[in-house]
């Protein structure tokens, strides 16, 4: 009969109470057979494409591999690197002190003539900082549209670039944009016409504006001559009526009229002379034929105004 208690195989354990049968001899020896052939199966050498055994590698093989393996660095020797690489065994594993042991020589710290690691800081430190005056950041003068590149261009006098310059200050806000069109130039800023465009005045639009202005500036000398003309007209008539040329002012002729309706009978004797301060307004023919007895002038006075009184104007 099969043992209670059994090994870590499987295999039968007996105490005195139990007695095996042969049944339990056969299964035992599978087992035992069993696990040899899969023990055997890795008894040869490890290779990269069969399982096998290894053996543990040596700190004196590390050591003289690793300083080997440090020369060929330091010489950047790439191509005995690879064949040093195809000769390390295959069955000797590598323990993590012998691991430390190669990492301790190629990745010590550098030293001036040797090879080894290198911080960031000590690159700053000992690299020289390159021109970078001939290029542009991407970020900074390079823009991407359509699949083409555009960017800021200079010869060191002539300067190529689109048609907007937007601006920024040192903060990095915007602050306005100039513009050219072919025909005028233009500008925006934020606090002028809504951040819309206006146009810029050049010296041809401030001389025009100059011929401009002198034109007006003329017009207005010429009106104000004239203002001045007038009312130097005007203060002399002032003058005259109020002034001490009160005399001149009295004799001066201010209105005429005609007045004093009458008529002289053509056919009479008596009406053939002159009469002072009248003239001839109209003639009354009363029967249509030549002028003469029993037609009339018509006159009347001719009459200025003096001092207050209206007078017939008078024989020269």
């Amino acid at each position: 009969m099969p043992a209670q208690k059994k090994t870590s195989l499987g295999l039968n354990q007996w105490i005195g109470s139990e007695y095996p049968k042969r049944i339990d001899f056969v299964e035992d020896n599978k087992i035992i057979d069993d696990e040899l052939i899969k023990r055997v199966k890795y008894t040869d050498v490890a290779t990269e494409t069969k399982e096998g055994i290894a053996r543990i590698h040596s700190l004196d093989t590390v050591e003289n591999q690793s300083n080997e393996l440090q020369n060929m660095v330091a010489k950047n020797l790439q191509s005995q690197i690879s064949d040093f690489i195809k000769t390390l065994n295959n069955d000797e594993i590598l323990t993590a002190k012998s691991l430390v042991k190669y990492l301790s020589k190629l990745l010590k710290p550098a030293t001036e003539n040797t090879f080894g690691l290198i911080d960031y800081q000590t690159i700053k430190q000992v690299s020289p900082k390159p021109d970078l005056t001939p290029y542009v950041p991407f970020s900074k003068g390079y823009r991407v549209k359509d699949n083409t590149t555009e960017f800021v261009r200079s010869n060191g006098v002539d300067l190529w670039s689109a048609r907007h310059h937007y601006m920024f200050d040192e903060a990095g806000n915007y602050v306005g944009c100039y513009h050219l069109n072919g025909g005028r130039a233009y500008y925006k800023v934020l606090n002028r016409n809504g951040g819309n465009w206006n146009e810029i005045m050049d010296n041809h639009d401030m001389a025009a504006r100059d011929n401009r202005m002198n034109a007006i500036d003329g017009n207005v000398n010429a009106a104000r001559g004239r203002a001045d003309d007038a009312w130097n007209r005007t203060q002399d008539l002032y003058n005259l009526r109020n002034g001490d040329n009160n005399d001149k002012w009295v004799n001066y002729i201010r209105e005429i009229r005609l007045a004093g309706y009458a008529v002289r009978d053509l056919g009479s004797a008596n009406n053939a002379g002159e009469i002072n301060g009248y003239v001839v307004t109209g003639l009354i023919n009363h029967d249509g034929h030549d002028v003469g007895g029993g037609d009339y002038l018509q006159i009347r006075a001719l009459q200025f105004y003096r001092n207050g009184n209206w007078v017939n104007a008078y024989f020269a």
